[in-house]
C-alpha cells in the first residue's frame, strides 16, 4: 500500500468537540504511513483542552508529536 509523504491539515477549527478530535485521530492513523508527516495548522479556541487530549491521541496510536509555536512577529503572522 503507498502512503503520502505528507499530510497538510490546514486551519483545523474543532474547538472543544473532542469527539471530532477523536475522528481526526483515526483518519490520521489511516491515511499515514511508517514515513508520513503530518502537518497541523490551528487556532486554539475554548479552554477544556480537546487540542491537548488529541495530541495525546495522537501519541497513543503511535505517532511522534512536535508543538511549534506560531509566528509572533505581527499581528497576522506576516512579516512587513
Amino acid at each position: 500500500k503507498a502512503y503520502p509523504d505528507v499530510v497538510l491539515l490546514a486551519d483545523v477549527v474543532y474547538g472543544e468537540h473532542p469527539d471530532a478530535w477523536r475522528g481526526l485521530t483515526r483518519t490520521c492513523a489511516r491515511l499515514a504511513g511508517p514515513g508520513t508527516v503530518i502537518l497541523l495548522s490551528h487556532t486554539r479556541r475554548g479552554d477544556s483542552g480537546a487540542h491537548r487530549k488529541f495530541f495525546d491521541w495522537l501519541r497513543d496510536a503511535g505517532f511522534v508529536v512536535e508543538a511549534v509555536e506560531r509566528w509572533k512577529g505581527t499581528r497576522d503572522g506576516f512579516a512587513s
